[in-house]
């Protein structure tokens, strides 16, 4: 079967981390991971707030971010 778009993006974002020798399969790198997307994530809004970007953008790009959030558990 092949992988869903979900597991080739924990398959991408893998392969960048461990291009810094790192791994999201280290439960601290992933925790690092997980707040590093959480300050996107209050930027995002912040952009939202202030007008920089429309709900549409905004939703679209809170999905993508949580799909690369699931990335850690998909390894």
């Amino acid at each position: 079967m092949p992988p869903t778009p979900q597991q080739q993006l924990a398959e991408t974002m893998e392969a960048m981390f461990l291009s810094h020798g790192r791994t999201l399969t280290d439960p601290q790198t992933a925790d690092a991971f997980s707040v590093t997307l959480g300050a996107v994530l209050l930027m995002l809004d912040g952009a939202r707030a202030e007008g920089v970007v429309g709900e549409e953008a905004h939703e679209t790009l809170r999905g993508m971010i949580a799909g690369m959030a699931d990335s850690p558990m998909l390894l």
